[in-house]
């Protein structure tokens, strides 16, 4: 940690990084573009997926491991974790949610890419922990919107389990949204595609 410290005091004593608020660091525009630049000529293909997965695995531990009471709802498995850190374990409530707040912007760039590069069952997950956070936070609008990425994902998969779960959660914030006739089209949707699996099942 002393190491890490002294790094980043003297990337941003030379204008390397900004601190953008206490003890969070974003690299400044010009390079980031040259480091994204260096990853794709010198990284192999295998070595940016794995690298990648790390990043996602790391939030989507920490999302879980710090969502607030009215995130926790079954949602299916997440996927393995390749995560080599400890996960950061936020204390009580208002620390979950001062987490949450602070982290938000990143969950959501992590959410838009995975579903954007096919980390299918990554994207659906991280909505589901981001989409609890904004709900609880009042913010119906938002979790719909996330939630909306999370079914695109799903749909790619071609996962109707997944599906019906995220068009069941859709329900509920759109009536608290007060578009109840939104929700109840995803409640049919949800129980369309649930017997539909139900019914390949049963003849498998």
């Amino acid at each position: 940690m002393p190491q890490t410290r002294a790094a980043l005091t003297e990337l941003t004593r030379t204008r390397m990084l900004a601190e953008s608020s206490v003890g969070r660091f974003a690299l400044r525009d010009l390079l980031r573009v040259y480091a994204g630049e260096l990853v794709r000529e010198q990284e192999t293909p295998s070595a940016r997926t794995a690298a990648l997965l790390r990043v996602y695995d790391h939030y989507l531990d920490a999302a879980r491991t710090g969502a607030p009471g009215p995130c926790r709802v079954p949602a299916g498995p997440d996927p393995p974790s390749t995560a080599k850190a400890v996960p950061e374990r936020p204390a009580g409530t208002q620390g979950t949610l001062r987490w949450f707040a602070a982290e938000e912007q990143v969950l959501h760039a992590l959410l838009r890419q995975a579903a954007r590069d096919g980390f299918h069952r990554h994207a659906c997950r991280l909505a589901w922990w981001l989409q609890g956070y904004l709900d609880a936070d009042g913010r119906s609008a938002d979790a719909v919107a996330v939630l909306g990425v999370a079914l695109d994902a799903a749909r790619a998969a071609g996962d109707a389990r997944e599906q019906a779960r995220l068009h069941r959660a859709l329900a509920g914030c759109l009536g608290r949204a007060g578009r109840r006739g939104e929700g109840l089209d995803h409640l049919d949707r949800a129980a369309d595609l649930l017997e539909h699996v139900d019914d390949y099942l049963e003849h498998a």
